[in-house]
């Protein structure tokens, strides 16, 4: 599988069977390669949920340093606009418009 981890992050499913017939030695059936496929695909997605996590952290690990040193000079334009910014990156926006289009939510959104 770890050699076709390559293959899947940019080639289509007929590049890839086609790859593999004309430049390995893999004697492998179009199923397996369809398995190992799938298993690459789970495991560069799992990959790069990791390393999103990890880059949101650190990007709001910097806007928190921003924020402080705004509030500190009494920026509270700046402070704002950081809020907003991570209320963006987080999806708490995005969250709070799905439930306020839900009715029996609407009344009941509570932030602490």
């Amino acid at each position: 599988m770890s050699k076709l981890i390559p293959l899947v992050s940019f080639m289509t499913r007929r590049q890839i069977v086609q790859y593999v017939r004309k430049n390995t030695d893999w004697d492998i059936k179009l199923d397996q390669i369809d398995r190992y496929r799938m298993k690459a695909q789970e495991y560069i997605l799992i990959n790069l949920k990791e390393k999103r996590k990890t880059a949101i952290q650190d990007i709001v690990n910097n806007l928190s340093t921003l924020y402080q040193k705004a509030l500190m000079a009494e920026d509270f334009k700046t402070c704002i606009t950081i809020q907003d910014r991570m209320t963006t990156l987080l999806g708490v926006d995005t969250l709070l418009e799905r439930m306020a289009e839900n009715e029996e939510v609407k009344e009941d959104i509570v932030i602490d």
